[in-house]
C-alpha cells in the first residue's frame, strides 16, 4: 500500500510522518501533539507520497495501546476508491446542476414565447415542451448522465403512437444502436418533440391513417455525421410551404443549429413533410454503431 517493504518500516528508513505530502505535514505534527497530551489523535484524512512518487490517500486514525502506557497502534486505511467515488459524486452534481439550470432555462423560454389563442391551447402547448423535457431528464438519471441510446429517447418522444393496441403502430423507429451524449439528449429530446408536435396539428399524426418514418444512420463513410430522416405519410395534402414561422419551428431550428450544431433541411412534399438533421458525431455521439445511411 505505502509502496515501501516491511523490512524498511522495521529498519526505520520508512516512517509513517515521513511519508505524508510535505504540504500536509501540519496535520501529523498536530496529530502527534494530540497523542502526547492524551495518548491517541482523532482521526484525519492525509496523503502518502510513495517512493515511485504517486501519491495515496489515507485516513489515519489510532487507539491506545492495552498494558503498554504511551504507545499506541496506528491504523492506516487506504481510502482511493473513495476519494474516487466522491469526485465522480460531485462531477455529477456539477453535471446534474448544469443541465438543470439549462431545462430551466428552456422552460422560461417556452413559457416567454408560447402563443395561443386561449389559456388551454396555451396550457396544453407549454405542458407538451416541458414533458419532452422531464422525459429526457428521467432518461439521463436512469444512466447515471452518461448518455441515452437513442431508440430509448425516441420510443419516449413518441410512444403513443408505437402502440399496437388498436393495430399497426402509426410510428416506425429503424435505425443502428447509437448512444447519445448527455448534453445532447435534452435538445434532441426538444427537437423531436416540435416535429411530433406539428405533426400533430398539421401533417401525417393529425389524420387516422397517417404514419411516420423515422430514420437515422450514417451521413459518411467516416460516420462524422448522425443522419435522421423524418418522414410523413398519409397526411393532408401539402400545397405549398407554411407562411408564418411558429415558436416550434423556431426552437426547431435553433435547437438543431445553435445547440447542437447540426443542419436542417425542411422539404415540403405533397405527400407530406420531409425533415433533414445532420448532427456532428463529435458533438452529439458517445457510442456509435452501424452503416451510412442510405439517401
Amino acid at each position: 500500500m505505502t509502496g515501501s517493504s516491511r523490512a524498511q518500516v522495521e529498519s526505520g528508513s520508512w516512517n509513517l510522518l515521513g511519508a505524508i505530502l510535505p504540504e500536509q505535514r501540519g496535520l501529523g505534527d498536530r496529530a502527534m501533539a494530540e497523542a502526547r497530551a492524551r495518548g491517541w489523535w482523532d482521526p484525519y484524512e492525509t496523503e502518502f507520497l510513495r517512493p515511485d512518487g504517486s501519491r495515496l490517500p489515507v485516513r489515519l486514525s489510532t487507539a491506545p495501546l492495552p498494558g503498554a502506557p504511551g504507545r499506541m497502534v496506528v491504523l492506516v486505511q487506504d481510502i482511493a476508491e473513495q476519494r474516487e467515488a466522491e469526485r465522480r459524486r460531485d462531477l455529477l452534481m456539477r453535471e446534474v446542476d448544469h443541465r438543470a439550470k439549462n431545462a430551466l432555462a428552456t422552460t422560461r423560454a417556452a413559457l416567454r414565447l408560447t402563443r395561443a389563442p386561449d389559456i388551454e391551447s396555451f396550457v396544453r402547448e407549454v405542458d407538451g415542451r416541458i414533458g419532452a423535457l422531464a422525459q429526457a431528464l428521467t432518461l439521463l438519471s436512469n444512466t447515471q448522465w452518461h448518455g441515452v441510446a437513442i431508440e430509448a429517447l425516441l420510443r419516449g418522444e413518441l410512444a403513443p403512437f408505437l402502440s399496437t393496441e388498436r393495430g399497426e403502430p402509426r410510428a416506425v423507429l429503424q435505425g443502428p444502436p447509437v448512444t447519445i451524449a448527455p448534453t445532447a439528449v435534452q435538445p434532441l429530446a426538444m427537437a423531436i418533440h416540435e416535429l411530433a408536435t406539428n405533426a400533430m396539428k398539421y401533417g401525417a399524426l393529425s389524420q387516422p391513417n397517417g404514419r411516420l418514418i423515422l430514420e437515422w444512420g450514417w451521413a459518411d463513410p467516416a460516420m462524422e455525421w448522425l443522419a435522421l430522416t423524418w418522414r410523413e405519410e398519409g397526411g393532408p395534402e401539402v400545397a405549398a410551404p407554411p407562411r408564418n414561422c411558429g415558436f416550434g419551428t423556431r426552437v426547431l431550428q435553433g435547437t438543431v443549429t445553435r445547440q447542437l450544431g447540426g443542419r436542417l433541411e425542411m422539404c415540403w412534399d405533397r405527400g407530406g413533410l420531409v425533415g433533414r438533421i445532420a448532427l456532428p458525431a463529435a458533438r452529439v455521439v458517445t457510442v456509435a454503431a452501424g452503416a451510412p445511411l442510405a439517401a
